[in-house]
């Protein structure tokens, strides 16, 4: 059987605001859509730990956070279990496969074993807003959500030499952390940005492969940063949403009462505090302070949805458009004012839930219920690409988990899923430190009915996304839930500690 060749996307801070997972009604995502209608979308993926290092340390390698104990910004080529494993890109490299890649795929740059790569290395979230001497906030973000820096801070269109900014302290702009200018004129005269630049390599190497004739199964690894913050995108995608006809989520007042995230973790934590700090930037009004950043949030999705059509296209039109598998995911989810929290790296759905569509090779087209997280993607490329050999370096890497979604990629609607009922999540106390243990850590975990959540002090929280898709009514100490309470608390003790 011949071995498909890889692409794999994945974007940075990407929750379901895309059309076939019905996150926002006004996201217009077309290619990612378009894909999503020739192959399977996965309709409760869950990331493993809803932040950007661990969670990429763990699909990478296919191992648990609660196994490697990493829960914050360890490099993992110095985490104390996962510099002993493999990625599975070390396997692809080691089983012949080319592999080229460009972009934010790791959270920090790893050059081996790439035989080619692209544009940037990592970290790549500008471009960033410059005033002569530093990167800034974009000048036109109020304060004081402005202050908390060029990155999260920051959101709002490209402004060029017409720019009708206020604030005369903005010059221009810088490609990244280094040096390099980015120049911006208008949406028609200007430089490109870093994830444009990643689309573009990526086309040239399928077309290279194509002229050279090249019968080397290949893998090609693209990260994509946006929709990451700072939120900026060429100002036509801006004007695919205007501010006045945004429409925001459903959501319910005080939503938060009868939850614990914020007994759990420091008050200044970044979701809290942004959700206070751009309420405050707004005079206290919720619904401009969320539609201001929501049309970034959603014009940035605009943009890199387009950025994945052009990669998709090339491959289709190529002559490996029959034996291609494409993977396109995000890290984790993000939260857009719901339980008063703006950020990533909480417990709820929007944080963890993540779109994955998977096209391409074989596998057929259709929708799954069933909750699988992104451990899962290990064992299913080493399934498609047939690759031998261990995960682990030595004796001391940690052991890999998740399971093959082959059968449900091959058979959508009646698949037999070998793995859990339910997806795992875990939230890491990395900021207070409370406990560094597994134990001592917060886990979510999303069924296809329930939402189950358990926090460190033992408080929980329990959702039937039956008839509460939103999360709005904890129903942990209802007497009449206690049975599935019960259920829920031991799979998730059998996952996270094999009791």
């Amino acid at each position: 059987m011949e071995r498909p060749n890889v692409v794999f996307m994945v974007c940075d801070d990407l929750n379901d605001y895309i059309g076939v997972f019905g996150g926002h009604p006004q996201a217009r995502t077309p290619h990612m859509d378009a894909l999503a209608e020739n192959g399977v979308a996965f309709l409760n993926a869950q990331s493993n730990i809803p932040v950007c290092s661990p969670s990429r340390n763990s699909f990478l390698t296919g191992v648990y956070p609660h196994d490697s104990e990493d829960f914050a910004w360890t490099p993992r080529t110095e985490q104390k279990m996962l510099q002993h494993n493999k990625t599975f890109i070390d396997l692809f490299k080691e089983n012949g496969y080319y592999i080229a890649g460009s972009g934010k795929i790791y959270h920090t740059h790893e050059t081996e074993p790439w035989d080619d790569w692209g544009a940037k290395l990592t970290h790549n979230y500008g471009p960033f807003a410059f005033d002569g001497e530093d990167r800034v906030a974009h000048p036109d973000v109020p304060l004081p959500y402005r202050e908390i820096g060029p990155i999260d801070g920051s959101y709002g269109p490209f402004l060029g030499g017409d720019s009708s900014s206020t604030n005369e302290a903005y010059i221009g702009w810088m490609q990244g952390w280094d040096e390099e200018a980015f120049r911006y004129v208008s949406d028609d005269d200007r430089d490109l940005t870093n994830d444009e630049k990643h689309a573009e390599f990526a086309i040239q190497k399928i077309e290279a492969f194509e002229a050279q004739a090249i019968d080397q199964p290949f893998f090609i690894g693209l990260g994509f940063v946006r929709p990451h913050t700072p939120l900026h995108a060429p100002e036509k995608y801006f004007n695919m949403f205007p501010l006045d006809e945004i429409e925001l989520d459903k959501w319910q007042q005080d939503d938060d009462f009868d939850t614990w995230y914020a007994d759990n973790f420091n008050p200044d934590m970044k979701g809290l505090r942004y959700y206070r700090t751009l309420l405050a930037s707004y005079d206290g009004d919720r619904e401009m302070a969320l539609k201001s950043f929501l049309q970034a949030y959603l014009a940035c999705i605009a943009f890199v949805d387009d950025q994945i059509g052009k990669v998709v296209d090339a491959i289709r039109s190529s002559r490996y458009a029959d034996n291609t598998i494409i993977i396109l995911t995000s890290d984790h989810g993000w939260q857009m004012g719901e339980k008063s929290y703006l950020f990533k790296n909480s417990a709820w759905e929007e944080s963890c839930r993540v779109p994955l569509i998977i096209s391409g090779a074989g596998t057929q087209t259709g929708k799954v219920a069933q909750p699988v997280s992104l451990i899962d993607l290990f064992p299913t490329l080493v399934d498609y690409g047939q690759l031998k050999g261990p995960n682990t370096i030595n004796d001391q890497g940690g052991e890999l988990g998740g399971y093959s979604l082959r059968p449900l990629l091959e058979d959508p609607d009646n698949g037999q899923w070998p793995g859990p009922a339910g997806a795992l999540s875990i939230i890491g106390n990395y900021a207070s430190v409370q406990d560094s243990t597994p134990a001592g850590q917060n886990f979510s975990y999303r069924t296809i009915d329930w939402r189950y959540i358990r926090y460190h002090d033992k408080r929980e929280e329990l959702y039937d996304h039956r008839v509460d898709p939103y999360e709005w009514n904890n129903l942990a100490s209802d007497t009449l839930h206690q049975d599935i309470l019960t259920q829920l608390r031991a799979e998730v003790d059998a996952l996270a500690f094999g009791e």
